[in-house]
Formats: C-alpha cells, sequence, structure tokens
C-alpha cells in the first residue's frame, strides 16, 4: 500500500450544493464533488510488471479536508480516476491502468486533534508494465445526510504537508 501525502494532490477542487430529498420532504442532502490529480510516480521502466495499492485523502483546497460525524451519515458516491501522465519505455510495448477505485471514510489519528474524525480516503488499485505513472485524476461525488450542523457546513481540518491517510 502506498499512502499519498496530502500535499501531493495537485490543483484540488470541491463543490457541493443541497437538495430537498423529495418535493414533500424537510430532509436536505448534501452533494459534493472532489476532483484533482494526485502525484504518484509508480512503476517501473525496466521490464517488471508492478501492481499495488494507492491511498490519499481528498482535500478541499491544499492540505484541507472535511469529517465526517458518522458513516450512516454518506448515503452513496461515485468514483471516477485514470491515469494523467505516463512515461513509457520508448521501444517497448507498456501499459498503465486502474483497475479499481473506491471511496472509504476512516478514522484518523492527528496530532492536536481530539478523537479519531472521520475523513474521506480514495484508494485505488493501479498496475503499471514497463512504464511510470507519474500522476492519476480523480472525481469523487459523495450525498450524504446534513449532520448537527444545519447550515451543511461540514467539520474541516488543515492538515500537515505530509500527513498520509491511515
Amino acid at each position: 500500500m502506498v499512502a499519498i501525502k496530502v500535499s501531493d494532490v495537485v490543483s484540488p477542487r470541491h463543490v457541493q450544493s443541497f437538495a430537498y430529498r423529495d418535493a414533500i420532504s424537510t430532509t436536505r442532502l448534501r452533494t459534493e464533488t472532489y476532483g484533482g490529480w494526485i502525484a504518484i510516480n509508480f512503476g517501473d521502466s525496466g521490464s517488471t510488471t508492478r501492481r499495488g495499492d494507492i491511498t490519499s485523502f481528498l482535500p478541499i483546497e491544499s492540505n484541507t479536508i472535511n469529517t465526517y460525524e458518522d458513516s450512516a451519515q454518506i448515503l452513496g458516491f461515485t468514483v471516477s480516476a485514470a491515469p494523467s501522465s505516463v512515461a513509457d519505455d520508448d521501444d517497448e510495448a507498456n501499459v498503465a491502468a486502474l483497475a479499481d477505485a473506491t471511496l472509504l471514510l476512516r478514522p484518523q489519528a492527528f496530532a492536536g486533534i481530539a478523537g479519531s474524525p472521520l475523513c474521506l480516503v480514495f484508494k485505488a488499485r493501479i498496475g503499471v508494465h514497463k512504464g511510470i505513472v507519474s500522476a492519476i485524476t480523480y472525481q469523487v461525488t459523495v450525498q450524504s445526510r446534513i449532520g448537527e450542523s444545519k447550515d451543511g457546513t461540514l467539520p474541516r481540518i488543515q492538515l500537515r504537508s505530509a500527513q498520509i491517510p491511515r
């Protein structure tokens, strides 16, 4: 497992919107979209095939992440990801691919922060043959219930640039 430093998430983007569950409901839902690039430098320009899992936080801006109250708050999500920068061996056939990508809601421990806040962690299975993947791109959409904060805001944590997900 390769855990990516939060500072290696390049140009993180985040938008959120709110809607009611249906026309007669008073329950508001939050829809968030996260996007950006993750610098990974994964692979080998030699004759080997390298496979592995990577994990990364999904920052809303540089080194800043949202936290969630409980796992029941998340109603659903979609994940799209792909290699976006690949260096290949010029004279050889090569392959670079993501075989799987998903989203986890995991408790994390941070110095100076009480408890173990639940944070979104992106996880992808990557494979590369005769090449190096320098970056992947991702887009994650999350639908969740609005928790204790009735205005819909989520608690945020400012991370150290070297912080990795556990």
